[in-house]
């Protein structure tokens, strides 16, 4: 019996508006013939048709508004998410074209692109987001995609100069983008390299899909997972595009091909120019947080099911090890959850902020940069984690494709790279708490306002509890950058000390960063709920912290008081599944049945005939040839 009613948590987690609205989009999408599971593998060309329509239905659903993310942001996040636990190729389609293209448009463009932001929400064209080449994806001061500017037509001549300045791995641009974000490196009619920039690039005409003149664009084929999304690659032979295809809110060329910017460096313009890619980080982590939701449900419903051991038999999820192998995952999964909900609204704030050009929100993005850089790698390697944990959890039924966990590990990994490699984002975190260390000062979210606050130690004896693990983690990053600043002051700060501090402090302690967002928001959270729901809230909090403190600092006690809540939390556990899981439609298990009849789901699954169509060839013996 649980300690709590599931149904207000969910009230409590969610809020009565987005509930509606979420059952809204699950009725949508049950009720659609489009939406409809197919009963046997699609071919890769039919796969990719029918992810593209049910994209193209979304348009005609109206459950998307072009003006939600600066008024409903949340909204946005729903669709995405939703669609995201439905299929995620799906998902990254429809992200793809309204947030990192139409989106971007929208924020990063002025009055002059509005036209194409409407085309983008009526679906008259279809857009891809095209940063990484072929020779560099991370060092994108590297990248070599030119446009340069040609006065006397007035227009930009948009080039690749060698096969490593091919672009690649842009989402929708394999079959059906019209138009890419496209990032090139901006070059006036004086020869110089004013930096990386966002153009509009058309790929396709709109009525027939085929290439435009001087435009070399496909599909990059197979991979290991979101065969739905057609990834594709594109060369670019010294291809003309209007001056105004220039999203010019960072930096602008006027007719005659003088530059200029509100902001000083090239430096400071790239990092305002790819301070959209907040936006994704935050989503992958949100979307990260949902597919553990995903394979947790699965994996703890049938661990409830499944009987194995003793006299009589008991259900496998009685067993310690399977508790402490999951349920600190659960606790991960809604905190992760917490937080990108929370950095999600100030992205949308921030964004507002740089549409109406108020250059003091430089303070708000460099912080969200900071945390989502760390979010998101934490989030998807949890992911990445957690979904092999709930594969071997469920085990040999959990390598069935019908109990949807090998295709949602396969179609979460790439999220660890895309939209920046894990590494190489926690070099960025890293250097945001070093200079807030060198530089103390306040921050619009407080997100380090530890690092000024004077040390203390956790009292011998102390309760083993979220506030506890605060103390340690935030004793721990402190360490770091002292370990680190005495590096640097001894070889020097330059490129190879830090990329020699990485492995030895600088990623741990950015990690250790990640987790101490998500405890501080989790206490939170836990504090302000309602009396009910407070004491199951304050037992996750604490065991994700605890969890965490564990496995960044490798403590035996904090390791057994984990233990000790995962036990706790045993008779909660189908509750908080129920409280964060789909309808059965979309979750799309055999093993995740909500009402637990999985044998026969399972035995319905594996039914299909024994004889195949091949079976001639056992007629035919082979021949010896000794």
């Amino acid at each position: 019996m649980a300690t709590f009613d599931w149904k207000q948590l969910k009230l409590y987690m969610e809020g009565e508006s987005t509930l509606r609205f979420k059952h809204l989009i699950w009725q949508t999408l049950e009720r659609d013939p489009v939406f409809r599971h197919p009963k046997e593998e699609l071919s890769l060309d039919k796969y990719r048709e029918l992810t593209f329509l049910r994209c193209k239905t979304m348009f005609g659903t109206g459950l998307i508004r072009g003006d939600e993310i600066s008024t409903d942001p949340l909204r946005i996040l729903e669709v995405v998410n939703c669609l995201g636990m439905y299929d995620p190729s799906l998902c990254g389609k429809f992200n793809l074209d309204q947030q990192m293209f139409g989106g971007a448009i929208a924020s990063m463009g002025t009055e002059r692109h509005a036209k194409l932001v409407e085309q983008c929400d009526r679906f008259e064209i279809y857009g891809c987001f095209s940063l990484t080449e072929l020779g560099h994806g991370s060092n994108v001061k590297a990248l070599r995609t030119t446009a340069t500017y040609d006065p006397v037509s007035k227009e930009f001549v948009v080039n690749t100069p060698e096969l490593e300045a091919a672009k690649v791995w842009s989402g929708n641009m394999g079959q059906t983008a019209t138009h890419a974000l496209l990032f090139a490196q901006l070059i006036t009619p004086d020869g110089v390299h004013q930096g990386l920039h966002p153009f509009v690039m058309p790929l396709r005409d709109p009525r027939t899909l085929l290439p435009l003149p001087g435009v070399e664009v496909g599909d990059m084929g197979l991979k290991a997972g979101l065969n739905g999304m057609d990834n594709g690659y594109t060369l670019f032979r010294h291809v003309r595009i209007p001056r105004e295809n220039l999203l010019n809110r960072i930096g602008d060329v006027d007719e005659s091909g003088h530059y200029e910017s509100p902001i000083p460096t090239p430096f400071l313009r790239m990092a305002a120019t790819l301070g959209a890619l907040s936006f994704g980080r935050v989503t992958i982590s949100s979307m990260s947080a949902r597919n553990l939701h995903l394979g947790l449900a699965i994996a703890l419903r049938y661990g409830a099911v499944r009987k194995q051991f003793g006299e009589p038999e008991r259900p496998i999820l009685e067993l310690a090890m399977h508790q402490f192998r999951l349920m600190p995952m659960l606790a991960a999964s809604i905190g992760i959850e917490l937080v990108a909900k929370r950095l999600f609204l100030q992205q949308a704030e921030l964004r507002r902020r740089m549409m109406d050009e108020d250059l003091s929100a430089a303070a708000l993005g460099q912080e969200i940069h900071g945390m989502s850089c760390a979010l998101k790698s934490l989030a998807t390697w949890l992911a990445v984690e957690g979904l092999q944990e709930c594969r071997e959890c469920c085990g040999g039924m959990g390598y069935l494709a019908a109990s949807r966990l090998p295709s949602l590990r396969n179609d979460h990994d790439p999220s660890v790279t895309y939209e920046g490699d894990n590494h190489v984002l926690l070099q960025q975190t890293a250097a945001f708490l070093i200079s807030m260390r060198r530089h103390p000062q306040e921050t619009p979210l407080g997100s380090v306002d530890f690092l000024s606050a004077p040390r203390s130690s956790s009292p011998a004896g102390a309760r083993l509890d979220a506030p506890w693990a605060l103390l340690r983690l935030d004793a721990f990053i402190a360490d770091s950058i002292d370990k680190a600043e005495h590096a640097i002051q001894r070889r020097g700060d330059s490129f190879e000390t830090r990329a020699y501090l990485q492995p030895l402090l600088l990623r741990s302690m950015s990690l250790a960063f990640g987790e101490r967002i998500i405890i501080h928001a989790f206490v939170q959270f836990a504090r302000d709920a309602p009396t009910s729901l407070q004491p199951v809230l304050h037992r996750l909090a604490d065991l994700f912290a605890l969890w965490s403190v564990d496995r960044r600092l490798g403590d035996m006690a904090a390791r057994e008081r984990a233990l000790q809540l995962s036990e706790e939390l045993k008779k909660d556990a189908l509750a908080l599944v129920d409280a964060l899981a789909p309808p059965d439609f979309v979750l799309n298990s055999v093993l995740g049945r909500a009402d637990g009849d999985v044998y026969p789901a399972i035995w319905s699954a594996m039914q299909a005939p024994s004889r195949p169509t091949w079976w001639t060839h056992f007629l035919d013996k082979p021949k010896s040839h000794l």
